[in-house]
């Protein structure tokens, strides 16, 4: 589905519910209708930020009880009101609403969606290497070597550009911004500059757009990532299994 009919979708959905707010009293019901209308018509790749959620609050849960934690002390670390009612969540709220707009609108691409592009600019490269493009499809052993070699690829050039912000100390006054958290929410993850989302963005296109050139090159013919619900299977799992809470106060390592 096209970016601009999806808008469309959220606007019509906006506007019907809208109106039923102006003309009913059921103002609870219906704002817990526009959420799920809202995660309904979002793309697929925001929309499972939420399943990986449910999914790592879930890990935690378990790896909570086998810890011997009791029931209530597990809710009590899950919804701590100090944390959820802190008063800078509301500026976590906000920095992740920008960057949902930011890669809904803007950075909708995900780096192996440009390996395509990358793969022209290698092709006289790899030629001068001698190697020759197969016209077979790829054995699955060559899809796996390729989905975990974009997965370690994407992961390197997030390092890289993390380091640099770290390292650098323009970059590190950008950077600041995703340290000035005082809690730890799983929404202090989007708590990023556009500039430093700009930049991670180019960092990982850049490695993972080489990695995919090369083996878009040996195969050119059906050669794509393993995936679960349009995401690498790699990074669901990790995501899914806990992955999700890496910036929030629940410590399942």
């Amino acid at each position: 589905m096209e970016r601009h009919d999806i808008t469309k979708q959220i606007i019509l959905t906006l506007v019907l519910i809208l109106m039923k707010i102006i003309f009913t009293k059921r103002h609870f019901s219906l704002l817990v209708m526009l959420g799920i209308a809202i995660l309904w018509a979002l793309p697929v790749a925001i929309r499972s930020w939420w399943l990986f959620l449910v999914g790592s609050y879930a890990t935690a849960f378990v790896v909570l009880a086998l810890r011997d934690y009791d029931l209530k002390s597990i809710l009590q670390t899950f919804f701590d009101k100090k944390i959820w009612l802190h008063k800078t969540m509301f500026n976590e709220a906000i920095f992740a609403l920008c960057v949902y707009v930011l890669v809904f609108f803007v950075f909708n691409k995900l780096p192996d969606q440009d390996s395509q592009v990358v793969a022209q600019f290698f092709t006289p490269f790899f030629e001068f290497l001698g190697l020759r493009p197969s016209s077979v499809r790829p054995p699955f052993w060559m899809v796996g070597l390729y989905t975990i070699s974009i997965t370690l690829m994407y992961d390197f050039g997030y390092y890289l550009s993390h380091r640099l912000f770290h390292k650098n100390r323009f970059l590190w006054e950008i950077h600041k911004v995703h340290h000035s958290a005082q809690v730890m929410t799983p929404f202090t993850t989007t708590r990023l500059h556009p500039i430093e989302i700009l930049f991670d963005r180019a960092f990982r296109t850049l490695f993972v757009g080489i990695t995919s050139a090369f083996f878009l090159y040996l195969y050119p013919t059906d050669m794509m990532a393993i995936t679960m619900g349009e995401t690498n299977i790699v990074f669901f799992l990790f995501l899914f299994f806990g992955g999700s809470l890496a910036h929030s106060n629940i410590w399942i390592s």
